[in-house]
């Protein structure tokens, strides 16, 4: 069953990763560029998620697709827009298959390219192969572990009222799905960025294949999470599905930790 994630007016991009259209935003008008021409992320007809291709990263050899600040539209959340921006609410889905990764790898979101800088990005952390999300320097590491060689849903949303980060993440291998939540403070809040929003990141981003993203401005649920995970989302499913392969479901929250 797919998702009808474009009936949700508070889905702002979505991005299938069909060959022949891996630029398109399905949703709005957040048409990814290629940051180099000369060596642009593969089509994988092969191993992939949803529909029939992926978009695939080689550690140091294809470039990210990326949106500059100045060309998203007015909706996209984390949007500096010349330091008008206020949009901080937000929730990001993706799918993603590591193969490879040495070193604390950003995946997808705002990000300066080949460096941190202005980062509000997901990012593995190797020496324990675990999600993070990366704010500006810092890195909130939520301890979920992800599996390689195989599919893992990823789920990240923020709540600007109650300054909330929640992660959660999905391992495809085991059917397993946890939650990381932290209480944003002091320096370490998610505030609006002119970093570009990119997917992969050159000569950082190690070997991935990355499908179906979506951005929405407001939070979803972990059941809404789930939802997108499982097909269902937007297509009257109903029911949360919080397990796969006769696996369970483990749900955790912690502090903040940098």
């Amino acid at each position: 069953m797919a998702n009808d994630i474009t009936s949700d007016d508070n889905c702002i991009c979505l991005w299938r990763f069909e060959s022949g259209s891996m630029l398109v935003d399905e949703q709005g008008n957040d048409d990814l560029t290629l940051s180099g021409e000369w060596a642009p992320p593969l089509e994988d007809t092969t191993v992939y998620h949803e529909g029939g291709c992926s978009a695939k990263f080689t550690d140091g050899l294809e470039y990210p697709y990326v949106i500059e600040d100045y060309n998203q539209s007015a909706e996209f959340p984390l949007k500096w827009d010349d330091g008008e921006g206020t949009k901080t609410t937000f929730s990001w889905v993706a799918w993603i298959y590591p193969t490879d990764y040495a070193g604390d790898r950003p995946i997808f979101g705002r990000m300066i390219l080949n460096g941190n800088g202005d980062d509000m990005c997901v990012f593995i952390k190797s020496d324990t192969d675990t999600i993070g999300f990366i704010i500006w320097d810092d890195k909130v590491d939520s301890g979920i572990e992800i599996a390689y060689d195989a599919w893992n849903h990823i789920g990240i949303t923020h709540d600007t009222e109650t300054q909330t980060l929640t992660m959660r993440v999905y391992n495809e291998s085991t059917g397993i799905a946890d939650t990381y939540q932290t209480s944003m403070t002091g320096d370490h809040l998610v505030e609006v960025t002119s970093a570009p929003w990119a997917i992969g990141n050159y000569d950082e981003q190690g070997d991935v294949r990355i499908d179906e993203v979506a951005v929405f401005d407001d939070v979803l649920t972990p059941a809404e999470i789930d939802q997108i995970r499982a097909g269902t989302f937007g297509s009257g499913g109903g029911e949360e599905q919080t397990t796969g392969d006769g696996g369970g479901i483990s749900t955790f929250f912690s502090g903040c930790t940098f």
